[in-house]
């Protein structure tokens, strides 16, 4: 096929929204359609290629898999090789773990490690400098495939070929729609819902096949148009793949099917400064993510927007020499590293092999803490110090909302019959539960506990911008159901207060800002309308269903409010690793009380209210942590120096929750004899 410059503009324009994206620069929030950019005309080439070969007789799955292995490997290999000794000398080993799975790309699986492991949208996935090579597995996968079945059905003619791939594309779609519907997280890396995308670049090729291809501005202004409204007003809320991933699938497919210079918009795509950054689009894919991810693992704070922009400009450097001298020594056509088609697949075979090998090591090693010196090795264990009730009492969106009562959440019985208290809320809750019923058991009380990760628990409300919406309000209702069903005489409630008040997660205005989407919560009746964070009377509405939610179980139950967990904005482990690890001495000040009590100050004087009602009582777990005078610190670290918390806001379980379970029991008591006095 005749080079076509637009096609390499095109790549300029599925690059640098992906890298903006990934350096956190909200106005790419929809920039990983970049994506989904590159698998049509990753497609499209590929298929044009092809054809033309089978029409000339020539078509070899040898050749063909040898034009692969030049075009992905070298450069996949170089960034792998500098990505280890980076991962090995910075990684704590829960990092390093998922970091050796990811190596799996070297046989294009990454993308199966990944959907099993790590949430793209999660802020976890912002650590992985390998994760962006998800989209590499999944063209290879659909490149297993598709060259043997376009040899078979190639005598069936164009008409016939066509209707084939259509059918695949169809069916393909389907699978996507569905997977997002039912399993979104896992779907977005799964290669049968993503085929599609990869396809219809194929159809588009075939539809031009001995076709000459007429431009049309219109045409390709309006496919430019839809790529950019994705980019600009998608946000990781947006299910892919899915029917939203049309728009720009179809607007790559008009510029492929109409594209040229003829046109403003073709021009631009031709223009030289476009077309340069599409021919290191490869590499500049490659780099970015590596470069993001180890400066997230380094910096114990997020790094700042130009930091970020710099690293941004760097990958296109760093792709720039690349594609100089890897990428085309290795693709040229006249005397091209490893010539001899044998030597090079046994070359990267076993380079390929040795680096799996290694994967393989420090998976199966648990990251390989060995590695790290003995304290800090320490502090990194704590962030695994979480209940070890999380996997079955922490329900999550994964899956519906079970019968209730769930066996082995209770204490003493496990099957928490007849309960005298039962623990609801969200993962803040589960984090020191299990504490909280040895403590509670001791002291002479039957216990259940239940949470919904990311759900407010209370009052019908849930948190937007999750997958969780209709799972939170069914638990809300079955927990407290199943309460009164059993005869409970007090529930204990423990959620994320602030964060689904205000809608931000937390800035502790000394460079601690925990990274992540908002967390805003709404009424479910009104969730459709998806109403800002900072909206004053949707705060208004989130503080007035707190309240009433309350004022509801206080009707019908012993009512315990453990109050907000001090959030730090560091992950405190990591952190404490970290500081170990690079020699830092002023890791370990803690945080201020006063922001405490400015980001808290709304619920604080709600819950004060109700408890000088007499609906409520009140664990003030604030001083357990605090130096709770004006201007006073809170801690981080316990008396012996051990992480309270397994991140930046939950408490570890060995740690922060001992110390706040005597003050809920206390608080407990206290209820059980106002209620038994009425």
């Amino acid at each position: 096929m005749d080079y076509r410059r637009d096609i390499d503009g095109l790549r300029a324009i599925a690059v640098l929204p992906v890298v903006l994206f990934h350096a956190g620069f909200s106005w790419f929030s929809g920039g990983f359609v970049g994506v989904d950019v590159f698998f049509v005309i990753s497609g499209f080439l590929i298929t044009s290629l092809l054809a033309e070969d089978l029409r000339q007789g020539r078509f070899s799955i040898g050749r063909f898999y040898e034009r692969r292995v030049r075009r992905i490997l070298p450069a996949l290999f170089l960034v792998i090789l500098v990505c280890i000794p980076f991962a090995w000398i910075w990684m704590l080993p829960a990092d390093f773990e998922d970091f050796a799975g990811s190596l799996s790309i070297t046989i294009f699986l990454s993308n199966q490690f990944f959907m099993n492991e790590v949430d793209y949208f999660n802020t976890e996935a912002d650590l992985q400098p390998l994760l962006h090579t998800w989209s590499l597995a999944v063209e290879e996968q659909y490149y297993l495939f598709f060259p043997p079945l376009l040899w078979l059905v190639w005598k069936t003619g164009r008409r016939g070929t066509l209707a084939i791939v259509s059918l695949l594309v169809a069916i393909s779609l389907v699978v996507a729609v569905i997977g997002a519907a039912t399993a979104p997280d896992l779907t977005f890396y799964f290669s049968p819902a993503r085929f599609w995308e990869i396809g219809i670049g194929s159809i588009c090729a075939l539809l031009l096949l001995d076709r000459k291809r007429r431009q049309h501005g219109g045409a390709t202004a309006l496919g430019l148009a839809l790529i950019a409204y994705a980019v600009v007003f998608y946000d990781k809320t947006v299910p892919m793949p899915s029917l939203w991933t049309l728009p720009p699938v179809l607007g790559t497919a008009l510029v492929l099917l109409f594209g040229g210079s003829a046109s403003p918009a073709g021009r631009l795509l031709c223009a030289a400064p476009v077309v340069g950054i599409g021919l290191i689009s490869y590499s500049a894919y490659l780099w970015h993510q590596p470069l993001f991810a180890f400066a997230r693992l380094y910096e114990l704070s997020a790094p700042p927007p130009s930091l970020m922009l710099l690293l941004s400009v760097l990958s296109l450097m760093l792709a720039w020499l690349t594609w100089w001298f890897v990428e085309r020594p290795f693709r040229r056509r006249k005397r091209p590293i490893l010539p001899r088609r044998p030597v090079l697949f046994s070359s990267f075979a076993a380079l390929g092999t040795v680096i799996l090998a290694f994967g393989v090591w420090g998976y199966k090693s648990e990251g390989l803490p060995q590695r790290l010196p003995d304290r800090a090795r320490a502090f990194a264990a704590f962030e695994e110090d979480r209940s070890p009730q999380r996997d079955l009492c922490l329900l999550t969106y994964r899956a519906p909302v079970p019968d209730l009562p769930l066996a082995g959440c209770g204490l003493p019985n496990a099957s928490a019959t007849n309960p005298d208290v039962v623990l609801i809320g969200d993962s803040h809750s589960n984090a020191f539960a299990r504490q909280a019923q040895i403590a509670l058991v001791e002291a002479g009380f039957a216990t259940d506990a239940l949470a919904y990760s990311g759900c407010p628990a209370i009052g019908g409300l849930v948190q937007l911008n999750r997958k969780s919406a209709e799972g939170c309000l069914d638990y809300q209702r079955q927990i407290v159901a199943s309460a009164r069903s059993r005869d409970a005489k007090a529930v204990i409630v423990s959620i994320r207060w602030p964060g689904y008040l205000s809608g931000y997660r937390y800035d502790n205005g000394e460079g601690g800002v925990e990274a992540g989407p908002t967390m805003t919560a709404d009424l479910f009746d009104r969730y459709d309308e998806k109403r800002a964070p900072d909206d004053p009377q949707r705060r208004a509405d989130v503080l007035a269903a707190y309240e009433a939610g309350l004022r509801d179980l206080s009707s019908e139950f012993a009512v315990v409010v453990v109050d907000p967990v001090p959030e730090v904005g560091w992950n405190v482990p990591r952190a404490a690793a970290l500081c170990e690890l690079q020699g830092r001495q002023s890791c370990r000040d803690g945080h201020s009380y006063n922001n405490y009590l400015d980001r808290n100050r709304p619920i604080l004087q709600m819950l004060g209210r109700l408890e000088r009602e007499g609906l409520i009582h009140r664990a003030k777990i604030a001083p357990a942590f605090c130096d709770t005078i004006p201007g006073g610190r809170c801690r981080m670290f316990d008396d012996e120096g051990r992480p309270l918390y397994f991140d930046d806001d939950h408490l570890a379980h060995t740690t922060g929750a001992v110390l706040i379970a005597p003050v809920i029991v206390d608080a407990l008591r206290r209820a059980l004899l106002v209620q038994e006095a009425l």
